[in-house]
């Protein structure tokens, strides 16, 4: 007997489940990433303020020699700081692509389980009619013979 549309098609969906689960994990992964830079770049900021708000409050009692320092280091804190910036917008493109394919992952999937589900019920509802053929004609034979 050849083997049902619809078992080959749940060969297809399992195959479409896993693209499906690779996708949400890859997403998973990445949103990690881009939420540890985020908080990698939190705490650039506020070290930042921390310099700043010092380099302000101790102008007129360092050495010029140390506000210099100061000045520098805040500059090279800017500097880290865009990096960073630059790091995350990149991170957040590439995020916003994995959602979008993670999302044509998950539609297909959801198409193939409804297209799985409408084979089944065909299926069913073709064998129900070949039984209900099999006892009408059951029934006419047994009706012959008592006649």
């Amino acid at each position: 007997m050849a083997v049902k549309r619809s078992q080959r098609m749940a060969v297809v969906l399992m195959l479409a489940e896993r693209h499906e689960q690779e996708a949400a994990d890859y997403l998973t992964q990445h949103k990690e990433r881009v939420d540890q830079q985020q908080a990698q770049y939190d705490e650039l900021m506020q070290y930042r303020e921390t310099y700043v708000a010092r380099y302000q409050s101790e102008q007129g009692q360092l050495a010029p020699q140390d506000l210099v320092r100061y000045s520098q280091f805040i500059q090279h804190l800017a500097g880290a700081i865009k990096e960073q910036e630059q790091a995350l917008e990149l991170l957040n493109t590439q995020l916003a692509k994995l959602r979008q394919h993670w999302h044509g992952q998950h539609l297909r999937r959801k198409a193939i389980a409804d297209l799985l589900d409408r084979l089944k019920r065909g299926e069913d509802q073709a064998a129900e009619k070949q039984l209900q053929k099999q006892l009408d004609e059951m029934a006419q034979a047994a009706s012959r013979a008592k006649l």
